[in-house]
């Protein structure tokens, strides 16, 4: 099994809609993120420069390629905008939505594109984003049978520290078919580092710093892998790989790497969990004989009298875009984003690594004892 498999890829690119978000033109701060409020427009103060902003459901990491399917009018509006203008950058930080409780509401908004027409009790966004550099922009309308009409390719060029949404009252404003019709505009700053997108963190000439790193970077993503393969969950491909993209590859991409194996693990103990609890279920419903003793390799769940619960609990797991993504999954993948250095990113993935350990240890310990 692959850090990246078609569940997770799928799940990344549905996180990478746009969401309905905003942010006030007074947000408040906790930490590094900013409080969303709806609010009147305010000019730029001159602390940075302004961008439009997309809010995403993903980090995107520097170097990363980025493709955006586009279809709000407020979002046609955005590319045309720059086209017209010229200009090629988006601030895309992430996003964080509490949503209400309604049930009913929050799968009518995972099956939406771009994040239209929320439930929202609580949004924010991360107060730094990635810059996405517009490289190409197609138009498919008739290709997609009207269901998208660009799609937007950009690469991540860097890092901006946004300052504050100049106009948040856009994502509030929609049509009749309650879709946005004015984009999102926040001012912000370009972030330096010192890192090379080209290099790699422990390659040829690097420090021995570094190389300490590195080495107990990938002995902790060794170990990982190891007990990651007893857990039958997804995993590193080898000992080789790992050392290879160390050696090769900046910390930012370490950390993508890192993201989409945290991804497909996610999804991958969700679905396990929830098949467990319907394998219970049936057991228990064929004692009871109200099910027959041998059933298809191939069973429908919503067939077979299923609680509405375990149902809808069934399907979110085999729709990786349903899943929801907390705060606490975020947490320490912002605290990479946000490090000084790439020396102490890549002690951060050390660290992080180390913690999953004890996690996966745990899970493979309790598999082996009920056999």
């Amino acid at each position: 099994a692959k850090a990246v498999g078609e569940d997770e890829e799928h799940l990344v690119e549905q996180q990478r809609e746009a969401s309905s978000s905003s942010a006030a033109a007074a947000a408040t701060t906790e930490g590094s993120w900013l409080d969303v409020r709806n609010g009147p427009s305010v000019e730029p103060t001159g602390d940075g420069e302004v961008l439009p902003l997309f809010p995403l459901r993903v980090i995107e990491w520097p170097g990363n390629t980025v493709e955006v399917k586009v279809n709000e009018p407020a979002h046609r509006k955005l590319y045309e905008d720059l086209l017209m203008s010229g200009a090629r950058r988006i601030v895309a930080p992430l996003v964080s939505i509490s949503r209400d409780t309604d049930t009913e509401q929050q799968d009518q908004a995972a099956d939406k594109q771009e994040g239209e027409g929320e439930g929202v009790a609580e949004l924010r966004i991360h107060g730094v984003g990635a810059v996405l550099f517009l490289e190409d922009l197609q138009e498919v309308s008739q290709k997609t049978g009207g269901q998208f009409k660009y799609i937007a390719k950009h690469s991540v060029e860097g890092l901006a520290k946004i300052h504050r949404v100049l106009n948040p009252s856009s994502f509030y404003n929609k049509n009749e078919q309650g879709l946005k019709i004015e984009y999102a505009r926040a001012e912000a700053q370009a972030l330096a580092d010192t890192e090379s997108l080209k290099s790699g963190f422990a390659g040829e000439g690097t420090g021995v710093r570094e190389q300490t790193i590195a080495a107990d970077l990938v002995e902790a993503w060794e170990d990982l892998r190891l007990l990651a393969e007893r857990a039958e969950e997804p995993r590193l491909q080898s000992h080789r790989f790992m050392k290879e993209t160390v050696r090769k590859s900046p910390t930012w991409q370490l950390a993508d790497l890192w993201q989409r194996l945290q991804l497909s693990t996610l999804v991958h103990r969700e679905r396990a969990r929830v098949t467990e609890e319907v394998k219970e279920w049936i057991e228990v419903q064929q004692q009871a004989g109200r099910l027959p003793r041998q059933l298809p390799p191939q069973v429908d769940v919503t067939k077979i009298g299923l609680p509405a619960p375990m149902i809808e609990d069934f399907v979110k797991a085999h729709t990786p875009s349903a899943l929801t993504l907390s705060d606490d999954f975020w947490a320490p993948l912002l605290d990479i984003l946000t490090a000084e250095d790439p020396k102490a990113r890549a002690q951060l993935l050390v660290q992080i690594t180390q913690e999953e350990i004890k996690v996966t240890r745990a899970r493979v310990n309790l598999k082996e004892l009920l056999g």
